[in-house]
């Protein structure tokens, strides 16, 4: 089972310090300031913000005839897009602290076009209006794109590897939009402890794991949240409060979202987005 926050920090302090230590000839050298100075030019908008998703049985990193294919790959398991990391789902998860949350209508081109994402649409703009269901009652764009509702949690997540506290953002569309609803609530009706007033959305953790879902003959992963009741350290908080402020003011760029096949419609087990069996 996974550790409270604060137990997590201390253990990969503790570990980090035993493990690795600085060469000689260090003394007087302020490395912080070195490190906050060593590539002025670079902004967060120059990094790649991972998106964590969950592999479901046809994602292509599961499948060995892939190029995507990532060795020890399997359903049920967090996929990181950038590093290529992949973690236990179904028994540990991971720490994931939100920080900010927005939610998009994102433009895909369909797979019989040759997939691919196209754009993020503000869930006001009017870009609805321009669809028309298809067969399936999905919208689709008079060009033939498809339109996915999208939530978006960005927060910090503790790499089960590494215990060391990373940025990255939550895709969640399809059947885990009421997964998200259910986390939302949890999130707006926390409260500060010994008081009655609503706590800031990045002073607790949630542990994120993976659960079978299942419809008819069709079954897939879902994202499976609790709430660590435990507030988080003062640095973890500092942290996410930081990267939230950094998201609000436009500092953080989110790259467009990769093909993954995270996201399963329940009425036919496909894939919804990209170049995989979708709508």
């Amino acid at each position: 089972m996974a550790k409270t926050p604060a137990t997590k920090e201390q253990t990969a302090v503790a570990e980090t310090e035993t493990k690795v230590q600085l060469p000689a000839g260090y003394d007087g050298i302020d490395l912080a300031a070195d490190a906050e100075s060593h590539n002025p030019t670079m902004t967060s908008q120059d990094v790649a913000l991972p998106y964590i998703y969950v592999l479901q049985a046809n994602s292509p990193q599961v499948n060995p005839g892939r190029a995507e294919f990532i060795e020890g790959a399997q359903a049920s398991m967090f996929l990181n897009n950038v590093s290529g990391e992949v973690f236990d789902g179904r028994n540990e998860g991971f720490l994931f602290v939100p920080a900010f949350y927005e939610r998009k209508l994102v433009e895909w081109v369909h797979r019989d076009n040759g997939g691919g994402w196209v754009a993020d649409w503000p869930v006001d703009s009017g870009i609805l209006a321009k669809t028309r269901p298809d067969d399936k009652g999905k919208p689709r764009m008079p060009n033939g794109n498809v339109i996915v509702e999208t939530a978006y949690h960005y927060g910090l997540m503790l790499n089960p590897e590494t215990e060391v506290w990373e940025q990255c953002v939550i895709a969640m569309k399809s059947t885990a939009l009421k997964v998200n609803r259910k986390w939302n609530n949890a999130i707006v009706t926390s409260k500060i402890p010994g008081t009655d007033l609503q706590a800031p959305r990045f002073l607790f953790a949630y542990n994120l794991k993976t659960k079978m879902e299942s419809k008819g003959e069709n079954s897939w992963w879902n994202f499976d949240i609790d709430k660590v009741e435990e507030p988080v350290s003062v640095d973890v908080y500092k942290q996410a409060k930081m990267f939230s402020e950094l998201i609000a003011a436009g500092a953080v760029i989110r790259v467009a979202e990769s093909v993954t096949g995270e996201a399963i419609d329940p009425e036919t087990g496909e894939i919804i987005d990209g170049k995989e069996p979708a709508y």
